[in-house]
């Protein structure tokens, strides 16, 4: 098991849709992201690192078909009880991105997606290079590839300014640690860990 597959099966997974439902609908806001990036005229989209469903389940309701790809089966699930009469149109796969566009053969979508911090669950910059280049691959002409990370770029709090604030509830807390990490992969980037 991967460390993202293992972040998530044993503290993220159960809690993910909770904590980004802290600032307001998911399934309003990735909506809204779509139409203001203007890729809600396709028809078909491959949603990488999908979770609960909070970008395929408004394409879905608008009549898109939706390839879903998630490592996690907490967040899958979750997605598959909330597909309701859109199922027929959605394809639902546990695989990481990488595999799963290895193994797409000749498939192509007019939208990739790989938004929220998806991206940087990948292992390296070299991963980062191949997803690039897979989704390429995998892409009808004149289709796009549709990309966000959170970028700690620079970031240089010391101590408790590095515990930035995530959700909360009368029940619990969650808190994201960011740490500087040295390594030849990583660069200037941060690593995130969930608390």
């Amino acid at each position: 098991m991967s460390d993202v597959e293992s972040h998530y099966a044993n503290l993220l997974g159960e809690v993910f849709a909770w904590s980004v439902s802290a600032h307001g609908d998911p399934f309003e806001r990735a909506s809204a992201w779509i139409d203001a990036h203007e890729l809600d005229n396709a028809d078909t989209y491959l949603d990488l690192g999908a979770g609960f469903g909070a970008h395929t389940l408004p394409l879905l309701r608008a009549g898109k078909r939706v390839t879903a790809v998630d490592l996690d089966p907490t967040l899958l699930g979750q997605l598959e009880s909330a597909l309701g009469e859109h199922a027929e149109r959605a394809s639902l796969h546990r695989r990481d991105m990488l595999g799963f566009l290895d193994d797409a053969g000749e498939q192509t979508w007019q939208v990739i997606l790989c938004l929220g911090d998806t991206v940087t669950h990948l292992a390296d910059r070299a991963s980062v290079r191949a997803l690039l280049q897979a989704a390429s691959e995998h892409l009808t002409p004149g289709g796009r590839l549709a990309l966000s990370y959170r970028d700690s770029t620079g970031f240089a709090a010391e101590g408790c300014a590095r515990f930035i604030p995530v959700a909360a509830d009368a029940q619990r807390t969650m808190h994201c640690l960011l740490e500087p990490i040295d390594d030849e992969r990583a660069g200037d980037r941060h690593r995130h860990r969930d608390r």
